[in-house]
């Protein structure tokens, strides 16, 4: 699997602008006919267990994941003539996560049944190369740098700070099924 460059991105491209009461061109997309998409090969391993008649469930998830030609945004010097960077397949990124989530029922009548639900997930990714192992700045404090989360946040001196996406998650979550047919659940 793998996420596609977007369409026309990879062909040069000009841009239309008002000129003084006439119409003329500017440069926008420099083009890389060699653009292609990204290729991530997973591996995922998972256990589901149902206890005491499935009132207590329990389900973990494990992936690791390698992404190569990853699409990085590469900035070329403004004296060619164009100014918006240009995709092209040059990283390489590894993500590897797992996920844990229990439920029970808590409570069950006739007519009444009571569920909640606890999720906790961790998420690390690391970029491994650039391309020509240059960081590529994206905008603000946040680069892509090898060795480090992707888009992370650097301040002035060039100290990691952190990483744009978050590495932990935790959702709590209860439903309420009553005459079953009618469901209210909440989600935090």
């Amino acid at each position: 699997a793998g996420r596609k460059p977007e369409d026309f991105i990879a062909g040069r491209t000009w841009i239309p602008v008002d000129a003084v009461g006439s119409v003329g061109v500017t440069t926008g997309n420099i083009g890389n006919r060699a653009l292609g998409p990204e290729v991530t090969r997973e591996l995922e391993a998972g256990l589901d267990a149902g206890l005491f008649g499935d009132r207590i469930g329990l389900e973990l998830t494990g992936y690791s994941q390698r992404t190569t030609g990853a699409l990085f945004p590469i900035e070329y010097p403004p004296s060619l003539g164009f100014i918006v960077p240009q995709l092209e397949n040059v990283g390489t990124i590894v993500n590897t996560g797992l996920e844990l989530t229990a439920q029970t029922r808590l409570l069950e009548l006739d007519g009444f049944r009571w569920d909640a639900r606890v999720s906790v997930a961790t998420n690390r990714n690391r970029v491994e190369e650039t391309g020509d192992d240059e960081p590529l700045h994206l905008h603000w404090g946040q680069w892509i740098r090898a060795g480090y989360p992707v888009a992370s946040f650097f301040d002035a001196d060039g100290t990691h700070i952190g990483p744009a996406f978050p590495t932990r998650s935790v959702q709590l979550g209860s439903g309420v099924t009553v005459a079953r047919r009618v469901t209210l659940n909440a989600l935090v």
